[in-house]
């Protein structure tokens, strides 16, 4: 029984191997070098960005007594919640 039986797992075994997943294909040297070169690029690239340069600090806007008068009764009563009233007494 085991002559007849063998070969039929021989032919199973090849036939579920053959349509198996195939494996993962490997980079090419050429690839593996371009990776590496461009990795080491980009880091050049962003160790330059991150140097600190010569800006000038932008000058400071003095506020004009128009906006300030504005903003002096702000914000009016009638905006603000009603339970922020309750609290204030």
């Amino acid at each position: 029984m085991f002559k007849k039986v063998f070969p039929v797992l021989i032919a199973l075994a090849i036939f579920l191997t053959a349509c198996g997943p195939q494996g993962t294909p490997t980079l090419a040297p050429a690839e593996v070098e371009g990776t590496a070169v461009s990795s080491a690029w980009t880091m050049v690239a962003m160790t330059q960005l991150a140097i600190p340069t010569a800006t000038p600090i932008p000058p400071t806007e003095t506020p004009s007594p128009t906006r300030y008068r504005l903003l002096r009764h702000w914000p009016h009563p009638r905006c603000l919640p009603p339970y922020y009233h309750q609290q204030q007494h």
